[in-house]
């Protein structure tokens, strides 16, 4: 069983939202002109990040968290390129956090509406911030599941059916 947030990235359309496959593929779309890169992509990817854009200024939006916070300055991310932060942000807070930064570029991950993901590129197309959109990857077909739930009533619907079959037995 796979619970997936639905897509939010069809929502917007603009010539500001690139799409990429991987961390990889990001990386290669930032231009040589884009020197200041914000990362809301979290801590897991900020190694691969600093060893790709080696040349461009990180600013990266983690969780306020001792490990975290402790891989960021390994990794050579100081004070200035690190914004700790607990979501999730609304679209006027991530505005600010733009104005303040004044990324080039921002990358992100197809995180669907649960996840803040229109919260966080509505301000970028408003104030001509190129977002580069890492795409989910794509796992599975759809053909391969028996039935294919798209919400979490129906999830605990299925989880419920399930724990009446169990006691049952």
């Amino acid at each position: 069983m796979r619970y997936e947030r639905p897509s939010a990235v069809s929502k917007l359309e603009s010539p500001l939202i690139i799409k990429a496959h991987n961390v990889m593929d990001a990386c290669r779309k930032v231009s040589e002109h884009q020197n200041k890169v914000l990362l809301t992509t979290g801590s897991k990817d900020l190694e691969s990040f600093k060893r790709m854009l080696r040349d461009k200024t990180l600013v990266a939006r983690v969780l306020p968290v001792a490990d975290v916070i402790a891989e960021c300055n390994t990794l050579g991310l100081g004070i200035d390129n690190i914004i700790a932060m607990k979501g999730p942000f609304t679209k006027n807070m991530n505005a600010a956090l733009y104005e303040m930064v004044q990324p080039d570029v921002v990358i992100t991950k197809e995180s669907g509406q649960e996840g803040g993901f229109i919260e966080k590129v509505e301000p970028c197309i408003e104030r001509g911030i190129t977002c580069i959109v890492i795409e989910r990857p794509q796992t599975t077909s759809i053909n391969q599941y028996q039935s294919y739930l798209t919400d979490l009533d129906a999830c605990a619907e299925l989880f419920d059916s399930w724990q009446q079959e169990a006691s049952l037995v």
